[in-house]
């Protein structure tokens, strides 16, 4: 799954699918930019609020500014089981 929806989300998700990976859901703040990125992609679809508790993803992407990782971090709701990571410099 991905948190973010611009650029580096963008070609990520694309590159993933392209070998063999599954995106499963998007979770931007705006809705209309994770619809933009789920409709480049096979099977993803928009989440409205970032808990990805019932998601099929097993890697939450965080692909967002530097500087907005403090103020949407606590906001992820993920299964003990799911594995977060971070693009850096996104």
């Amino acid at each position: 799954g991905f948190i973010g929806s611009g650029n580096v989300a963008t070609q990520l998700s694309k590159a993933l699918e392209r070998s063999g990976h599954v995106i499963t859901e998007v979770y931007s703040r705006n809705p209309t930019h994770a619809a933009k990125l789920c409709d480049k992609l096979y099977e993803a679809k928009v989440l409205s609020k970032p808990d990805f508790t019932q998601a099929k993803a097993e890697i939450l992407i965080l692909s967002v500014k530097d500087d907005a990782i403090s103020a949407v971090l606590p906001l992820i709701r993920a299964r003990s089981n799911q594995i977060i990571v971070h693009t850096s410099g996104a």
